[in-house]
């Protein structure tokens, strides 16, 4: 029962008859704020889609309402290099310079391709990065002085040594490969090769005339953490100080504060239309889901191959795995042992070496990516089953997990499938 201050989500959309508990479980989410959907394929057809909440204050959640999807954006960044390497266009052994030349600058010439998409490349962001951009969505689209910055900048770590979340700078490393090798922005090449033949509505750089499909972020901070998780979070705040540290680096921290203290920043028209392949995707999970069935189903989706099923096997292998370099090097946290990461090309997954609660569900072949509050899309080849969701309140990562779950139930259970 919603306690005080608190509602009950109203869903819209529908099932296919034997996952009314998917439906279930969303409608009996307990949130303040914010909207969400969810939506599953099993075996090449959708079974679920459902939304519920709001997009903005007053305004309900529609049927064609877009989010912000966050991390979960890279995962179809990785997809566009996936395709890139199945054509033939991209060596995941070639060093970066064989593509962008004036990478190989500051201890960079070693980087392969392969550290890019597996987040050991080690470089986190570009050097004075407030010199630049602003968090009211200053400098982001001008990609062409932030290669030349990141080109000049030195790694983190030697490339290939460690591994640690390139947050933003994944999508900057990645969005120069593909002009250098396309000609062509990320964004603009996946909504050719992926958006249109899969009929998505999905977007790498919102065009403006879809911006008023876009639901907020709710960008409001919860009562501050007290005892433990208030000493962690001062420890965090006195390390993001430090313009050296890893962490400071990978949260681009600049006038003073980081991406994650700075949300505001996601519901702005500039940062909308501006191509952020790392954080910055609008979409809903209709289209996430639709986009982790065709790599689900071997990389064809309703007639419409995207990529050859050796290239899903390929990418969805997992090759780097470690303690994550981005940790504190000061205070009490220092002497804890940092959060594993494991990897696959571009996308992740629980591997089955995740303790649970399994955020990719039971199949330890499962990969998609994760986002903020909980987002992600994934794709589980073996039971041929994928999942796309979305929302906008993004402080509790439960809901997602606790949906994937009761649609495992069901599919364990034999629920049909609807077109």
């Amino acid at each position: 029962m919603a306690t005080d201050g608190w509602r009950v989500v109203i869903v819209s959309g529908g099932v296919t008859p034997g996952f009314e508990s998917v439906a279930q479980v969303l409608a009996e989410v307990e949130t303040p704020r914010g909207g969400l959907s969810f939506a599953a394929y099993v075996e090449g057809e959708k079974v679920v889609d459902l939304w519920g909440g709001e997009a903005v204050p007053g305004r309900p959640w529609e049927h064609d309402t877009l989010s912000t999807a966050m991390s979960a954006t890279k995962g179809l960044a990785a997809l566009c290099a996936q395709i890139l390497w199945d054509r033939g266009e991209l060596d995941l052994d070639a060093p970066v310079t064989h593509y962008w030349p004036e990478y190989g600058q500051s201890g960079k010439s070693a980087t392969l391709v392969r550290h890019v998409l597996t987040h050991t490349a080690g470089l986190l962001c570009f050097e004075d990065p407030g010199a630049l951009l602003d968090w009211s969505g200053n400098g982001w689209d001008d990609y062409d002085e932030i290669a030349r910055r990141i080109a000049a900048s030195p790694p983190a770590w030697e490339p290939g040594t460690r591994i640690g979340y390139h947050a933003f700078s994944i999508g900057w490393l990645l969005q120069e490969l593909f002009r250098r090798i396309t000609g062509d922005t990320i964004g603009r090449f996946f909504q050719n090769e992926v958006a249109q033949p899969l009929e998505l509505d999905a977007y790498i750089g919102t065009p403006e005339a879809e911006l008023g499909r876009v639901a907020d972020l709710v960008t409001d901070s919860p009562a501050p953490p007290r005892g433990l998780g208030r000493i962690a979070m001062n420890m965090l705040r006195r390390e993001q100080s430090d313009l050296t540290s890893p962490i400071a680096q990978a949260g681009v921290q600049m006038h003073g504060g980081s991406f994650s203290e700075n949300l505001d920043f996601f519901n702005l028209a500039k940062t909308r239309t501006a191509e952020l392949p790392a954080a910055g995707a609008s979409t809903n999970a209709r289209s996430l889901a639709r986009v982790y069935a065709m790599l689900a189903e071997g990389g064809e989706l309703d007639g419409k191959r995207i990529v050859r099923p050796d290239s899903v096997e390929l990418f969805r292998t997992p090759v780097a795995h470690g303690r994550t370099a981005i940790w504190p090097r000061a205070g009490v946290m220092r002497l804890l042992p940092s959060p594993k990461m494991r990897y696959a090309l571009g996308y992740e997954g629980d591997f089955g070496e995740a303790r649970k609660p399994w955020r990719f569900g039971p199949t330890r072949e499962a990969f998609g990516h994760l986002g903020a509050g909980g987002q992600l899309g994934l794709a589980d080849p073996v039971r041929r089953v994928a999942v796309g969701f979305t929302r906008t309140d993004l402080r509790d990562w439960q809901v997602s997990t606790s949906l994937i779950d009761t649609l495992y139930k069901c599919v364990d259970s034999k629920g049909g499938a609807i077109r």
